[in-house]
């Protein structure tokens, strides 16, 4: 088995307790990935699986996915026939299903001289289901199958080779855009969504895509504020005229007559 990274002591054992080995194989089914050793794919992503059997056969693959449920991924509804020719090359195409866990999954096939795997209600599920779920429990799973094959003389079966790929999980890229913010007069304090950044004329990068808010004070000047909408890669200009605050004093009024009406 080629890991995608180092597994757990529980992945060891999981690996361990899938696999089914026939100690003296008359003829071998071979597995491997479009991809290469270290094999890493996003939920959602495609996946293909291609495999070749040294004898006539009939084959059956089975995935193990991160939460121990088992799944039929060949025979399937566009290949419904598990019957194959010695030496020719068969590809199963798919998804990772975008709702399982990010971890490790498994994929075993084994090969046989009669059609013997399928029951009728695996058979009757995959014609009604592209990959179906045979089982939720790989244990279980497991014991059932190797009580079918090891009945069978060891001339008339065989395992293939394991294989092995991670599942990451989808993390959005973050998106970043840019602000320019000026104001008439210059110098004022520049507050983004309450952290105060500089004075303008200022030049905020990375800022997250999305709508922020912005605000300028300025001694003398009433507060100004908004709400600006910044897209990722494009940059945003944010202008404030600033407005004083109404100026208020006294005036000393003399006349040389009293008694003076004033207007």
């Amino acid at each position: 088995i080629n890991f995608a990274q180092s597994p757990s002591p529980e992945e060891v054992e999981k690996m361990k307790s899938i696999q089914i080995i026939n100690p003296h194989p008359p003829f071998s089914l071979r597995l491997w990935l479009d991809k290469k050793r270290g094999a890493t794919y996003s939920s959602g992503e495609k996946i293909k699986i291609s495999f070749q059997a040294s004898r006539d056969s009939f084959v059956t693959l089975y995935n193990y996915d991160t939460e121990g449920r088992v799944k039929i991924i060949f025979p399937n509804q566009y290949s419904p026939h598990n019957f194959v020719r010695a030496g020719q090359i068969h590809s199963v195409e798919g998804l990772i299903d975008p709702h399982t866990r990010p971890g490790i999954e498994y994929v075993q096939g084994f090969a046989t001289t009669r059609p013997i795997l399928l029951s009728n209600r695996e058979k009757d599920l995959i014609s009604k289901k592209f990959m179906p779920e045979v089982s939720k429990d790989f244990k279980n799973f497991t014991i059932t199958i190797k009580g079918i094959v090891i009945s069978l003389p060891p001339t008339a079966w065989t395992s293939s080779n394991i294989l092995s790929y991670m599942v990451r999980p989808i993390t959005s890229p973050t998106r970043y855009g840019r602000i320019v913010a000026i104001s008439q007069p210059q110098g004022a304090k520049v507050y983004l969504d309450n952290v105060y950044k500089g004075k303008t004329p200022l030049n905020l990068d990375r800022v997250t895509a999305g709508q922020h808010r912005i605000k300028m004070l300025m001694a003398g000047y009433q507060d100004w504020s908004s709400y600006v909408s910044v897209s990722a890669s494009q940059t945003t200009t944010v202008s404030a005229d600033l407005v004083p605050f109404p100026a208020y004093g006294t005036i000393s009024v003399y006349s040389n007559q009293s008694n003076a009406r004033i207007y």
